[in-house]
């Protein structure tokens, strides 16, 4: 692996791919989210299917890792999709010396009453870092981080890793309210990062040109954006 490109540049690179694997959709006229909330964009991460986006989405994790010097032995995905995303992102850093011992594991929607049981699959080892794509509301990022609370071996977690943040307050009514990535990282004290956010979002748009869509976005920020 080359040396880390820069957090605008590794930025560029995820949402240039979102746009082009169609992982990022943009609609002006708005999107319903999960959180009831309209948005003129979606993010799917589990849109980047063939194995060359696969790859660079999990080079621009591991990227993001290194750069931050993050300690880290075992990478947890959140279920479903940071499940991909954590193994494909160990096995990119086990191709450097400094994590070739690295592990992964990750969690289960709902806990399994039979067989070993549990709501975690695999060993983590301290420090762990989370792997999610997307934290709006973080629930399952947030479900994860305290999954790994309760097992017996009670695992240090250094970290949160997304791909996107959307930098929206947690609570839209409540004008200081914070976004969801940086109150996970406040709650539990670890470090939360985005290999992008919304705000480089609208950079690409206008680098190409897309007024009326980083328009769309950009008012809808103001609206709903964080303070910090």
């Amino acid at each position: 692996m080359s040396k880390p490109s820069t957090r605008q540049q590794r930025a560029r690179r995820l949402v240039r791919l979102a746009l082009e694997g169609n992982a990022l959709q943009i609609r002006p006229a708005g999107f319903r989210l999960k959180s009831g909330r309209s948005s003129p964009y979606f993010v799917d991460m589990g849109r980047l299917c063939s194995a060359g986006q696969a790859a660079e989405l999990a080079q621009l994790y591991a990227e993001t890792i290194i750069a931050s010097g993050l300690p880290v032995k075992t990478l947890v995905g959140a279920a479903y999709k940071g499940i991909t995303l954590a193994a494909l992102t160990a096995t990119t850093l086990a191709q450097e010396g400094k994590y070739s011992a690295i592990g992964f594991a990750y969690t289960r929607k709902e806990e399994k009453t039979h067989g070993e049981g549990g709501s975690l699959v695999g060993k983590v080892e301290s420090p762990a870092v989370v792997i999610d794509d997307i934290v709006t509301a973080g629930t399952a990022a947030i479900k994860t981080i305290k999954s790994l609370q309760e097992i017996e071996s009670r695992p240090a977690v250094s970290a949160l890793v997304v791909s996107l943040n959307r930098q929206e307050r947690v609570r839209p009514e409540e004008p200081d309210s914070p976004d969801a990535l940086t109150e996970i990282g406040n709650n539990f004290k670890i470090e939360a990062l985005a290999i992008a956010t919304a705000a480089d979002l609208i950079d690409v748009l206008e680098q190409d040109k897309r007024a009326e869509e980083s328009s769309a976005i950009r008012k809808h920020l103001e609206e709903f954006g964080a303070s910090s």
